[in-house]
């Protein structure tokens, strides 16, 4: 049972934060593979200045009885 995930493409933004005041962000966004039954979690923080860019993904597999 997934819930209330959102079932788009584009997933859904589960976290976003401003580092500092002008000049770095961090996102997480969840997407949900329904085809392998995995939530992927990208995380994206970005130097806005710089346009410098790091991302990490996760996945966490949906077991169903």
């Amino acid at each position: 049972m997934v819930g209330d995930i959102d079932r788009s493409d584009e997933g859904e933004s589960v976290f976003s934060e401003r580092r500092s005041i002008v000049w770095k962000s961090l996102n997480v966004k969840r997407i949900l593979d329904e085809d392998n039954q995995t939530l992927i979690y990208i995380a994206h923080a970005r130097d806005v200045q710089n346009g410098s860019a790091k991302m990490s993904i996760s996945t966490v597999p949906l077991f169903q009885n």
